[in-house]
């Protein structure tokens, strides 16, 4: 899990690009080369999608309740929750970017790379998730909300982190009836 700059990635689609298309005209973008041969591409490996896919195993540790094969599993739920999850469960912060807390942002850290890997998927939001009531209260206010506008209090960056729990409370009754 090394962390590996953008320029590096630059420096590395460049070498390939030369590479591939060695004084050969017309050039062609890089993105198209990498593209399924079928969409007219030639189907190079994308380095930076390549590296994501690879950290899918580290996924399976973090997302999976049980792998009986990994003895890191254990101590990576134990780091996530004690310096990444901002007391909200350990995996919430994979999918809720503004409950990630600021160590983890740290280009060194390896966490970095496992949120970039989540990202890169593009997951489609949460608007379909279903919570526990639980999950809701831990959720930023605004990754509940439908259709905020641009300029609502709400997406000031002091309010973005403010958690539904600040505003709303369940009766204890709720939790017998969920």
């Amino acid at each position: 899990m090394v962390h590996l700059p953008t320029t590096f990635f630059r420096r590395l689609n460049s070498a390939i690009y030369q590479f591939v298309w060695h004084n050969c005209k017309p050039k062609i973008k890089y993105t198209q080369l990498c593209l399924d041969p079928k969409l007219g591409g030639l189907g190079l490996l994308d380095p930076q999608i390549q590296r994501h896919n690879l950290q899918i195993r580290w996924l399976r540790q973090v997302l999976e309740d049980n792998h009986p094969q990994s003895c890191s599993q254990p101590i990576l739920l134990d780091h996530i929750r004690r310096f990444h999850s901002g007391n909200t469960g350990t995996r919430l912060a994979l999918f809720f970017p503004l409950l990630r807390l600021r160590p983890a942002a740290h280009a060194n850290n390896f966490m970095q790379n496992i949120y970039e890997a989540v990202d890169s998927f593009g997951y489609a939001g949460t608007q379909q998730t279903k919570c526990t009531p639980a999950t809701l209260l831990s959720l930023p206010l605004s990754a509940i909300l439908a259709m905020i506008p641009t300029d609502y209090w709400i997406t000031r960056s002091r309010h973005k982190k403010l958690k539904v729990s600040q505003f709303f409370t369940l009766p204890p009754l709720v939790w017998f009836l969920s």
